[in-house]
Formats: C-alpha cells, sequence, structure tokens
C-alpha cells in the first residue's frame, strides 16, 4: 500500500445519550486524519428482501493510539465503520493499519 496520504477523512466516535424515548447513539468528531486507501473487496447480503453491498477498504494513517474499533470515517459523506483492531503494522509507532466496511444499500 502507497504511503502517500491522499485521502482525508473525519475521525468519529460513538457517544450514547438517553432522551425521553430512551438511549440514543450519536456520533462525536474527534478528529480529521489523513490515509491512503485501497478497496479489498466486496460481498452483496440479502437482509429483509433488498440486496446490501457491502465494500471493504485497508485503510494505513501514521501512527496514533486513539483509534479504536468501534469508531469510524466520515469520507466525503460516506460512512467508513472499522472493522477489527487497528495494528501498528511494523511495530515502530510509524503506521496504523486496520480494515474499514461501508454499506451500500
Amino acid at each position: 500500500m502507497s504511503e502517500s496520504m491522499r485521502h482525508e477523512a473525519a475521525l468519529e466516535q460513538p457517544v450514547h445519550k438517553e432522551d425521553f424515548e430512551g438511549e440514543e447513539e450519536e456520533w462525536d468528531h474527534v478528529g480529521r486524519i489523513r490515509f491512503s486507501l485501497l478497496t479489498s473487496q466486496g460481498t452483496d447480503t440479502d437482509s429483509d428482501q433488498q440486496v446490501d453491498h457491502v465494500r471493504r477498504y485497508k485503510i494505513r494513517t501514521r501512527y496514533r493510539e486513539d483509534i479504536t474499533p468501534n469508531m469510524r470515517l466520515n469520507f466525503d459523506g460516506r460512512i467508513l465503520n472499522i472493522v477489527g483492531q487497528p495494528m501498528d503494522s511494523n511495530l515502530r509507532r510509524q503506521w496504523l493499519d486496520f480494515d474499514c466496511e461501508e454499506l451500500i444499500v
């Protein structure tokens, strides 16, 4: 994967708020990250009599400790959910690699 960080997205984390109707999940802006992106694969799933398309991406960004699997990237209105544990790929705290999924309904 190229080390060229030509993409930029908002990093978001879930915040659980409770209102009169119960608990609701909202997303808070954590910061912006630059990253390289590689499309890895796509799948189709059937749910509720409609076909959902899932695109998978491999992401590489500069190392940071605060990215967790419950976060997501808001990439120009496209939501990329982080899947699995982000990994320090060279064990030198230089790069952070992780997979993301985008659900296309």
